[in-house]
């Protein structure tokens, strides 16, 4: 079920894990989905968060949010490297417990997520 009327209440509309849990991996619906959400400034800055959030902390489905980043962003990625910016400078030291030896997964995650974004463009080239 596609939600139209961009000025609906927020309430009514279902949240971003069902929407991405009933549209699987079709692409189309998922966008779809993700453009309704992202409707608004503050609607595309959350839905950019909760998407790295998810690249960060889900390593498993990491490759589908980064798919479905790049779906919704609308300003090339400017707030996404901002936020992962800040994440580097103030968060990625306090991902790993004090003194371990190897980096954490959430920190693994975030430099796979950089790498994926400066690397080549792969991903971004329809191959």
């Amino acid at each position: 079920m596609i939600i139209t009327g961009g000025a609906a209440d927020l309430s009514a509309r279902r949240p971003h894990a069902q929407v991405l849990a009933d549209t699987a991996d079709n692409d189309t619906m998922v966008q779809s989905e993700l453009h309704e959400k992202c409707q608004t400034t503050q609607g595309h800055s959350r839905m950019t968060n909760a998407l790295l959030y998810g690249i960060i902390c889900d390593r498993t489905r990491g490759p589908a949010f980064l798919r479905y980043l790049t779906l919704v962003v609308k300003d090339q990625f400017a707030y996404c490297c901002k936020q992962l910016h800040r994440l580097a400078l103030e968060k990625f030291p306090k991902m790993n417990d004090r003194g371990a030896i190897q980096n954490s997964p959430q920190q693994a995650s975030l430099l796979w997520l950089v790498k994926e974004l400066v690397g080549p463009p792969h991903m971004f080239c329809g191959r």
